[in-house]
């Protein structure tokens, strides 16, 4: 019963990893593909990547500054 349920587990880990890293490696090819076609959705925002397939993170918007102190009051 205990190694059942341990080839189990790790059989369902192993599927997790594998849609896991197969959808990571295949989604840049789908979207490229899509985008070639004109299939592409334009109302589904879009991650965009670089040549090499890697994910291209925008710069996070600078905060705005905080502001002046007051001067203290007589």
């Amino acid at each position: 019963m205990r190694k059942n349920t341990l080839d189990m587990v790790t059989v369902g880990i192993v599927c997790l990893v594998g849609i896991y890293t197969g959808t990571k490696f295949f989604e840049p090819i789908v979207i490229d593909r899509l985008r070639k076609d004109g299939n592409l959705r334009s109302d589904v925002p879009i991650p965009e990547y670089d040549r090499d397939g890697n994910l291209m993170v925008p710069p996070r918007p600078t905060p705005p500054a905080p502001p002046p102190p007051t001067p203290p009051q007589q």
